[in-house]
């Protein structure tokens, strides 16, 4: 979803071969076991040469499946350097990141941000992991970056929130709402967009939920400003509000509450705030980053 929609269609689209070809295998493996949730039962030695013959088959089957991500990603991304739009709006189609709620990467390019993306999520198989870091390096030598440069490095494009407890005034449904990643969301007849309840899929106040975050906001300010300090060096809090280094000539920083802590906290409010036009809450995140 945070890819370019040129890309969405391919990423999709290998994912679900990807999982297919896996579920495949699965199945191949339960019936070696005789059943869902059997351990694989010790042959006789008259059957050796039929279980060496399967057990050749699956390798074979696992290695095809190594074999279409390396194939399928290297021409995928060989074809994605190498398009060439013909028009202006086509170029800006194909860089044009969508805006969505918690997205917080300056993200410009749309390959690179693909391949760092496909290869997190096959990483997760950890019995081929250093076979697709190899391919990782040669997708990235493909667009002239070394695996270990800051850019090649995978960050989660969306911020994280979480509300606890949020009822619907409808069904009385209660669930925890995470407020950038939730899809249960509806556009309204203002063209607003809005949580939903995934019940009866009717919209959430969401002036309540304002009213919540714009809480979290202040509360986060008044701990910042009424917080102890502490000497970075001996981490002694300090006694004396004259002082400006401690005793062991440490600086004093925040004890609890960091300013980029505050900082990451208000970026994520000031992106709910754009998303779900909530204009309290992006007042109230404007003014208290006056205060920083």
């Amino acid at each position: 979803e945070y890819l370019p929609a040129e890309y969405q269609p391919v990423f999709e689209s290998f994912i679900a071969e990807w999982i297919s070809r896996r579920v495949t295998l699965r199945w191949k493996e339960r019936d070696e076991r005789g059943g869902v949730g059997l351990t694989p039962v010790k042959r006789k030695a008259n059957v050796g040469s039929q279980l060496t013959r399967k057990e050749d088959e699956a390798r074979e089957l696992e290695e095809d499946i190594v074999t279409f991500i390396e194939t399928y990603l290297m021409n995928a991304v060989y074809k994605m350097k190498n398009r060439n739009p013909q028009t202006e709006e086509q170029r800006r189609a194909l860089r044009h990141f969508p805006d969505r709620p918690g997205a917080h990467l300056d993200m410009v390019n749309p390959t690179l941000e693909f391949v760092k993306f496909i290869c997190k999520v096959i990483m997760l198989d950890k019995k081929h992991k250093a076979r697709f870091q190899l391919l990782k390096r040669d997708l990235l030598r493909q667009l002239s970056i070394t695996e270990f440069s800051p850019q090649a490095q995978y960050r989660s494009p969306c911020l994280s929130f979480v509300v606890s407890e949020v009822v619907c005034n409808n069904c009385a449904a209660t669930r925890d709402i995470d407020l950038c990643r939730d899809h249960f969301t509806v556009v309204d007849a203002a063209n607003v967009l809005r949580w939903k309840c995934p019940r009866c899929e009717i919209p959430y106040d969401s002036a309540v939920i304002e009213d919540q975050l714009v809480d979290v906001v202040n509360h986060n300010i008044m701990q910042y400003q009424i917080q102890d300090l502490k000497c970075e060096k001996c981490m002694q809090v300090k006694a004396s509000n004259l002082h400006r280094l401690c005793e062991c000539s440490g600086s004093f920083v925040p004890a609890t509450l960091t300013k980029d802590t505050l900082r990451n906290t208000l970026n994520t409010m000031t992106s709910i705030a754009k998303s779900f036009q909530l204009r309290e809450l992006q007042e109230t995140t404007s003014r208290a980053f006056q205060l920083l």
